[in-house]
């Protein structure tokens, strides 16, 4: 599905399963294909999510996700081009400690992936 760019939630509908457990299987996936660690896997996973947002009615919009230029030769590129990028913008799903915020503030979200990535 990946390789049919497939949008997350299109995944998600598709293979009937939680948004938390498609993010967490993908982050597997990209440890286990392309031996990230799992702060890269999660920060590759975050940005996809981010462009995959369903309320962006723009069905072309998840097509700039970094996960569909992601090769076994760039990945390392990639990787540091979503490190120097505004961070700020990633809504996703990861918390420490499996946690869900009280609210769903997306500050409160970015402040975790910012914490559990930069710290």
């Amino acid at each position: 599905m990946l390789n049919a760019k497939y949008s997350f939630h299109r995944i998600k509908k598709v293979v009937k399963i939680s948004k938390e457990a498609l993010f967490w299987r993908l982050v597997n996936h990209l440890i286990e294909v392309y031996d990230f660690s799992s702060r890269e896997a999660i920060l590759i996973t975050n940005d996809y999510l981010y462009y995959s947002i369903k309320k962006l009615n723009n069905e072309a919009h998840h097509l700039n996700a970094q996960i569909f230029r992601l090769t076994l030769s760039n990945k390392e590129s990639i990787v540091e081009y979503l490190r120097n990028s505004d961070i700020s913008n990633l809504t996703g799903i990861y918390n420490q400690g499996n946690k869900k915020p009280k609210n769903n503030s997306p500050q409160l979200v970015i402040d975790i992936i910012k914490d559990s990535l930069f710290n």
